[in-house]
């Protein structure tokens, strides 16, 4: 259901109502209570001692019905009418403008916002709707629980500029370097014609962290969004620091390492790898598949179909065995090569440069015999 056309919908019958009673008014005075049988609206005359004195049709079709006295909704022969009374004489004219159809509206638009109402109770992202002008139209509890605003405060539509400053007293946001520009920006930022959804991060005391989202709705409303998302960020802080960690810990290994997930994408590399490699694809991780390093490894040694096999082994998936092989660097140094697989599907490659005329050891997987389970 859309809310605001249901909303324009009521205005414009009221609206409406007013203007025929409008006119009714105009016609009496140039015509008198005859013109009004005329009229597909009930219209009566009472004079100046309150006895009804003249019906149109309509109102006689009503049957025998207790007139309303006064201005005001009155519901007659079961129909909802919007009464107008306007001077005549020393008597008064009412006139009764059918409201079903607004009944009808408002009720829909009644049961729409309490089905609004009981679906935001149930979120735990604190939600709160502001209408064109900015003020607060509509909140679930969660709003009031996540700010510690009080509820009265809350039922009294504050603008949005007096939320930020009962959020700031409360301490519920960062303090910014610039309040007053801060303030005046996110005031102003879903007022903006071109205005799109604005997102934020909010690092409260106590380790507590909020996303906070503007998000502009029809008709020059928006919404404010918080959202608690201090686990999610407590995780990635401890995923950032086990993997400082193992960065740590893999930096200190002679032989140059490269992990590659089980899609073929880099996720870890340490420092002699960027040593003996002369590039380091930790910094461009986004970057680093199996095929462009491959291509890195091709040209920084000497033509062998070694390094198609390693690609081709880094993207196989399921039960592989480690194997080991050796290549040659443009630069004359002998490199071992070993490739393992690892958790999850992932494979880890390690390159150890050897030194001058080194055989192979015993036992050692030959690029031969690779070659041979690979083609089988």
């Amino acid at each position: 259901m859309d809310f605001w056309f249901v909303t324009q919908l009521i205005l414009s019958s009221v609206i409406g109502a007013a203007l025929i009673a409008l006119l009714v008014q105009l016609r009496s005075r140039e015509t008198g209570t005859a013109g009004h049988d005329a009229l597909a609206l009930p219209v009566w005359s009472v004079d100046g001692e309150g006895t009804v004195s003249a019906r149109n049709t309509a109102c006689l079709r009503l049957g025998n019905v207790i007139l309303p006295k006064g201005p005001g909704r009155s519901e007659l022969d079961g129909q909802w009418f919007e009464v107008s009374v306007h001077p005549d004489g020393e008597g008064q004219v009412f006139t009764a403008v059918p409201l079903d159809g607004v009944i009808r509206a408002e009720t829909a638009l009644r049961d729409f916002r309490t089905t609004m109402s009981d679906t935001f109770a149930q979120l735990d992202t604190g939600l709160g709707l502001f209408d064109a002008m900015g003020r607060l139209q509509m909140f679930n509890p969660a709003l009031a629980d996540m700010t510690g605003l009080q509820v009265e405060f809350l039922m009294r539509r504050p603008g949005f500029g007096a939320v930020l400053d009962a959020l700031r007293g409360k301490g519920m946001l960062p303090e910014p370097k610039d309040w007053l520009a801060w303030r005046r920006m996110m005031v102003e930022l879903p007022m903006s014609p071109t205005a799109s959804a604005h997102e934020e991060l909010w690092g409260l005391p106590g380790g507590v962290t909020y996303r906070a989202t503007l998000r502009p709705q029809a008709k020059g409303a928006f919404a404010l969004l918080l959202e608690d998302i201090s686990t999610e960020m407590l995780r990635s802080r401890r995923y950032r620091a086990d993997m400082e960690l193992a960065q740590s810990v893999i930096d200190t290994m002679e032989d140059g390492i490269a992990v590659f997930a089980e899609s073929g994408q880099l996720v870890l590399s340490n420092a002699a790898y960027a040593a003996l490699w002369g590039h380091d694809p930790g910094t461009q991780m986004g970057e680093g598949s199996i095929g462009k390093i491959a291509a890195h490894w091709r040209e920084a040694s000497a033509p062998d179909p070694l390094w198609k096999w390693i690609e081709e082994y880094i993207e196989t998936a399921g039960d592989r065995e480690p194997w080991q092989a050796e290549a040659r660097l443009l630069d004359g140094r002998l490199i071992a090569c070993r490739l393992a697989p690892i958790w999850s599907g992932a494979t880890m490659a390690a390159f150890r440069p050897l030194p001058p005329d080194h055989a192979i050891p015993d036992g050692m997987a030959s690029v031969t015999r690779h070659k041979a389970k690979m083609a089988g």
